[in-house]
């Protein structure tokens, strides 16, 4: 027992003896080996930590990447689709060649007609055209193209308005894409021409008298067809030419005696059944007679069955009208009657006494003399050299413009009118107001400073 006890207290004196007089333990001892120890492990942990922040801040673009390639793959900084995006918006939408079978539909255009592509342009498209099949029924202004503040939503619930059941679009936006999916509307991608998505064949066809027998030459005036006749017209005025397009010529203008009674814009253009409904169309007018450029055997031969008798003829409408001279034969392009009212312009226009009017395409000096006639848009009224007022043609595309446009002209007070290539029914009207008549072109702005 006492052995032990000094065994022990040598222990304890020796230990004693091992530490410094600060009582701090000397580098060799147990306890400071376990204390690197701790301070190894905890540095360890410490690095792991960090590697495993750095790591989840850096790769967290990358765990993001499906996400954002489904709403389209854009970059960080706005920019293109990434291929990924795109092959995922694609994929979205069934790429076809023909919108036979699929129903009532609504394409993206850039015009208001089946002439233009298919749209590249999502929600911002300008125009979508309502299509049963291969049937258009309607062309639809897309209100919010232009609009800022407009959503996808307010397009999307526009085309829902027109009771389609898919949209056909190219190049489409994923976002666009996945609302018009997720509002329940099938997408379908198409590229090109939409008529050949429609199936509509545009090329003109060439006839020959084999193909087509039933149009004869027009080989008397106008004023001496009975009942309603229509020529085929590009606009709503008799400054136009007789129409090339048959039965997708834009308006069909009326006259009875000679004399325009109407312009009537042809619903049936760019309709897979045009020749059948713009038939239909003129019927409706009580058309008896039409004056075609160059007619196709399935308009005649539509023409035929309904009793409208067809007749051939080229050049401006306005050289069809009473007093105009009429061509030697059909192959000879028409021109206007050479006036003989209206005289050309050979003095300074400072020199012209009282009002003048000059017909305008627009409401400034920079636009050209209009060539519209009684269909301007705009009369601009000078006093002098001075423009006073930018007169708005209220008569304008109306059936009575040439007397509508003559009494406007004179509640101005007009004396004396300048326009670039006066026909004979507006010359005549303006003869008889007392309204003198100048012809000349170019611009308005150059007129006024000779």
């Amino acid at each position: 027992m006492g052995a032990d006890n000094l065994v022990v207290k040598g222990n304890n004196s020796s230990a004693g003896s091992a530490k410094s007089s600060a009582g701090a333990p000397l580098s060799g001892s147990p306890k400071m080996v376990w204390d690197k120890k701790k301070v190894a492990i905890l540095a360890i942990i410490a690095i792991v930590v960090i590697i495993g922040i750095v790591l989840l801040v850096t790769q967290l673009p990358l765990l993001q990447t499906p996400s954002n390639t489904t709403n389209g793959g854009n970059t960080t900084n706005g920019g293109n689709n990434n291929s990924n995006g795109n092959n995922t918006s694609n994929s979205l939408c069934t790429q076809i060649t023909s919108s036979a079978g699929i129903g009532a539909f609504a394409v993206l255009s850039n015009a208001n007609n089946a002439s233009s592509i298919v749209s590249l342009r999502g929600e911002k498209a300008p125009f979508f055209l309502v299509v049963d099949n291969t049937t258009m029924r309607e062309a639809v202004t897309n209100p919010f193209a232009a609009d800022k503040n407009g959503t996808i939503q307010q397009v999307i619930d526009l085309i829902k308005s027109k009771g389609v059941s898919s949209v056909v679009l190219a190049g489409p936006d994923s976002n666009f894409v996945k609302d018009i999916i997720a509002s329940g509307i099938k997408c379908y991608k198409a590229n090109g021409e939409i008529n050949v998505l429609l199936g509509i064949k545009t090329a003109p066809v060439t006839q020959t008298p084999e193909t087509q027998t039933y149009c004869t030459n027009l080989d008397k005036n106008l004023s001496s067809l009975s009942g309603t006749v229509a020529i085929t017209s590009n606009s709503a005025d008799t400054t136009s030419i007789i129409s090339l397009r048959n039965s997708n010529s834009p308006y069909f203008l009326l006259f009875a005696s000679g004399v325009k009674t109407d312009a009537v814009a042809n619903t049936a253009k760019d309709n897979n059944t045009a020749n059948a409904s713009a038939t239909a169309l003129l019927s409706s007018k009580n058309v008896s007679t039409i004056i075609l450029a160059a007619p196709t055997k399935d308009f005649a031969d539509a023409l035929q069955k309904a009793g409208i008798v067809c007749y051939k003829s080229n050049g401006q409408i306005a050289s069809l009208l009473p007093g105009a001279t009429k061509p030697s034969s059909p192959s000879t392009p028409t021109t206007p009657a050479a006036p003989t009212y209206c005289t050309t312009l050979s003095k300074a226009f400072s020199t012209l006494t009282g009002t003048v009017a000059i017909t305008s395409n627009s409401a400034d000096t920079n636009s050209i003399i209009s060539l519209r006639n009684s269909n301007s848009p705009y009369f601009l009224i000078y006093s002098g050299t001075t423009m006073t007022e930018a007169a708005i043609n209220t008569a304008k595309d109306s059936n009575t413009a040439n007397a509508g446009a003559t009494s406007l002209l004179s509640s101005k007070g007009v004396k004396t009118i300048i326009l670039a290539a006066p026909v004979a029914d507006f010359e005549a009207s303006l003869k008889q107001a007392g309204i003198t008549c100048y012809k000349t072109n170019g611009t308005i702005k150059t007129l006024i400073s000779k």
